[in-house]
């Protein structure tokens, strides 16, 4: 394992790993990295993942912009959630999974029922950890989350890009 890992007062692992920038998984470990940010005043969130394996290699990355959420804690479970769908509906295998935002992270390695209004998104969240047998999901720093930051900020901040408005286009033709 990688980086500083905190130990709360009962000695048990609180999900926080520090570092000052992105730790490779272990050799034949995939890596998730999850982000999710709100654009300025328009209402916008924008939700993004990378997988990458321990040379450092993008496997996949996505991400997505949603209208209209409650608050930037929602954005970071659904970029989450979201990861987890595509590493389960890929079928990828041996993967950690990391976000910057330490109540997210604590939230879903809680075991008990969360009674938060974001509770049902974190059960969804531990449903698909069970499923694709992640016992934990690691906090890390934003140091250590650029790349899933990265695809978050274009999503959500950033106009359709030219070369595929040229592609929407011609193909309405």
């Amino acid at each position: 394992m990688h980086g500083r890992q905190n130990v709360n007062g009962r000695g048990r692992f609180d999900g926080r790993v520090h570092g000052s920038e992105w730790q490779a998984p272990d050799r034949g470990r995939l890596k998730l990295n999850c982000d999710g940010a709100a654009s300025d005043n328009l209402g916008r969130y924008g939700l993004g993942f990378v997988v990458r394996n321990e040379l450092g290699a993008v496997l996949l990355a996505a991400g997505q912009i949603i209208v209209n959420l409650v608050s930037a804690l929602i954005s970071e479970l659904l970029a989450i959630k979201e990861g987890l769908e595509m590493v389960k509906e890929r079928r990828l295998s041996s993967v950690e999974v990391e976000n910057d935002r330490l109540s997210a992270v604590q939230l879903i390695n809680h075991k008990e029922k969360c009674f938060v209004a974001e509770g049902i998104i974190v059960e969804e969240i531990q449903t698909l950890l069970r499923e694709v047998r992640i016992s934990v999901i690691k906090h890390t720093s934003r140091n250590n989350n650029k790349a899933a930051h990265a695809v978050t900020n274009f999503v959500a901040r950033e106009d359709v890009p030219s070369w595929l408005m040229s592609i929407t286009e011609s193909e309405s033709l």
